[in-house]
Order: C-alpha cells, then sequence, then structure tokens
C-alpha cells in the first residue's frame, strides 16, 4: 500500500491552519482513497430600505459563512454540492454544503420599514446596525464574524467578513483571497457588504463571492452574492468529476459555482 503523510499547512492565509493529508498513487495500490481539502462558501446576506421618505439608509449585509476543511473519500462515492444563494433585501444568504460541511448563509443588515424598524440578522457573519436598530448581528464561530455597531460614525454599519468584524465607519469585515486555496487570480470572498457612507451605498455583491450586499441607500433591495464549493486534491489527473476542473501547484482543483454533484471514479 502507498504510503500516506501528513502534514500542517497554514497556506490558507490570515490565522486558519489547515492539517492536509497527502495521499500518493492511483485507483489500484491505495485502494482508490482520495484525501482533498473543501473550501465551503455559503452566500451572503442581502440590504433591504423601506421608509417614509426620509434616511432609507440600511446596514450591509453579512458575508457568508467559509469552511475550510478537509476529508477523505473512495472510488465510486458521489457527494452532492450545494451552492448557496445570496439574500435579495431583507433575506439571509442560503447555505452551501458538500459532505458534512454546511456554511451558513449571511445575516442581512438593519433595516426601515413604514411600520417599524427591523433588526440585522446573525448568520455566517451578520449584517450591519443602522439607526433604526443599532445592533449589528452575530456571526458564526468558525466561519464569520458580527456586523458593526451603528453610533452615527456613518449612514450605516458594515457587515461582518469572515476575517473580522464589520464596522461602525461603515467598512465592511475583510475576507478571504480565494487565490490562496485555488492558486488562481485573485479575488476577495466572504467579505461583509459595505454600509452607507455620506449618503451613497455600493450596491450589490459579485456573484460566487458569499459577499455582503452593500448597505441599501434607496428605498429598494440590494442582493449579496451567491456562494461556491471549491475540493482540490493532489495528482497530475483528475480523479473525480463535478464543477470546473483545473491543474494548479500540483493540485486537482474542482471548482463549484453552481450546484451539482463531486463523483470520484471507479
Amino acid at each position: 500500500m502507498s504510503p500516506i503523510i501528513s502534514r500542517i499547512s497554514s497556506s490558507f492565509g490570515f490565522n486558519a491552519k489547515k492539517k492536509v493529508v497527502v495521499s500518493s498513487g492511483g485507483g489500484g495500490g491505495d485502494g482508490g482513497v482520495i484525501s482533498v481539502s473543501v473550501l465551503v462558501l455559503a452566500g451572503g446576506g442581502g440590504s433591504y430600505a423601506n421608509a417614509d421618505g426620509s434616511n432609507l439608509y440600511a446596514g450591509g449585509g453579512g458575508a457568508g459563512g467559509l469552511i475550510l476543511d478537509s476529508f477523505t473519500t473512495t472510488a465510486s462515492t458521489t457527494y452532492t454540492v450545494v451552492i448557496g444563494a445570496g439574500g435579495d433585501g431583507d433575506i439571509n444568504g442560503s447555505n452551501s454544503s458538500v459532505s458534512s460541511f454546511t456554511a451558513i448563509g449571511g445575516g442581512y443588515g438593519a433595516s426601515k420599514y413604514n411600520v417599524g424598524s427591523v433588526p440585522a440578522t446573525s448568520g455566517g457573519s451578520g449584517g450591519g446596525g443602522s439607526v433604526y436598530d443599532p445592533t449589528g448581528g452575530a456571526g458564526t464561530s468558525g466561519q464569520g464574524n458580527a456586523g458593526g455597531n451603528y453610533d452615527g460614525s456613518a449612514d450605516s454599519a458594515g457587515g461582518g467578513g469572515y476575517s473580522s468584524a464589520g464596522s461602525a465607519d461603515g467598512s465592511g469585515g475583510s475576507g478571504y483571497n480565494l487565490s490562496t486555496f485555488t492558486y488562481g487570480s485573485s479575488l476577495t470572498i466572504a467579505e461583509g457588504g459595505t454600509g452607507v457612507i455620506s449618503g451613497f451605498g455600493p450596491g450589490g455583491a459579485v456573484q460566487n463571492t458569499g459577499n455582503g450586499a452593500g448597505g441599501s441607500s434607496t428605498d429598494g433591495s440590494i442582493s449579496g452574492g451567491s456562494g461556491r464549493v471549491v475540493i482540490k486534491y493532489l495528482g497530475a489527473s483528475a480523479r473525480a468529476t463535478g464543477g470546473t476542473i483545473s491543474f494548479a501547484n500540483g493540485y486537482v482543483i474542482h471548482d463549484f459555482t453552481s450546484s451539482g454533484s463531486f463523483i470520484t471514479n471507479p
């Protein structure tokens, strides 16, 4: 049987540390065992404002929860991959999942209806507070951080991100660079939505980033970014199907931007 080697790696960046299990060989000698690293990103939370014509500003949406982990699979195994949608307006982002891992959708920012205020919600990362309800939503431990609390420093607070909480000054919490995991082009994911600053809201998030929606500065809905799942393993050729397959730094990378299946070869 081929040897199995374990090492500790901090290649994910920030303060995340990861155990990567490397198995050598192909489908025969190792019984088809594949040790994979996985990134699971939920949809970001939305932001919505609907008021009586004055001060429509809503908090930034929280980032979708982000999981960086690993699991071991064997030949001829199918895993359902679910990609969560971004929340639209006062709706949390939807969860993303694969295997036993479920990333929690981001919370939406605090807002106001004609009939009263709506508090920021918790999620993977929480939505930001506003003048209507100043407290930011809570984040999920290990997946994100809380939204910022409104204190008048900006028109509304920023949503929480994977690496830091949202801020009262409107800044969204910082996220994670996808290239750290995929070795491809730089792309910030799991970032909190910026709140409204000087009457300006930054708008909706890019799809498949899990970023929170920018705070709504008009009478209407702003959407968070949808989620993503990436699975990678060492090798020179694909030992599974599903997602968009690429090769980098000795890894085979399966990138899912829509729901599907990860199926290991026989």
